[in-house]
């Protein structure tokens, strides 16, 4: 109990996990285990960035597909499927976030897909133990700090 408030990285419990002895033989019983929740957000998140690369870098859609994609709507802001956001100081920023019950993702990338954010969140649905205001949060400071430049609102953002 005496490490019951640490933070830890995603990818120490990872990590730790196979340095364990196993509980039983694969295929013998059952147990929950939320290294595997934990393994499966880093792979959702590695999975995104990858993505948002290859879409912007054009390894997935003829040119003028992806030029559509990313020509916002004069009503909605929106492209087909993404946002453009012109961030501080000019840069712009290509994005999507979106979640579903118990669950929040984002990516953004660059134009070019040269520079990727991407992150997963598991949540409640109860606005008292909802770490949807925090992650909001943390996600204007990582994109200012990933390319300089500010988020947009949360209502711009999801989809």
């Amino acid at each position: 109990m005496d490490n019951r408030f640490t933070t830890y990285r995603p990818e120490e419990p990872v990590r730790l996990a196979p340095s364990k002895p196993a509980r039983f033989e694969p295929g013998t019983d059952w147990s929950c285990s939320n290294t595997n929740h934990v393994l499966a957000r880093l792979l959702i998140e590695h999975d995104l960035s990858m993505f948002i690369s290859a879409l912007l870098g054009g390894e997935l859609l003829p040119a003028e597909l992806l030029a559509e994609m990313c020509t916002p709507h004069p009503k909605a802001g929106y492209g087909l499927g993404l946002f453009v956001q012109e961030a501080p100081g000019g840069a712009t920023v290509i994005t999507h976030n979106g979640g579903a019950a118990g669950h929040a993702a984002l990516m953004y990338s660059t134009p070019d897909g040269g520079k990727t954010l991407t992150a997963a969140l598991n949540h409640v649905d109860d606005a008292a133990l909802s770490l949807g205001a925090a992650f909001q949060r943390a996600t204007q400071r990582l994109v200012q700090e990933v390319f300089g430049g500010t988020a947009g609102s949360a209502d711009e953002q999801t989809g």
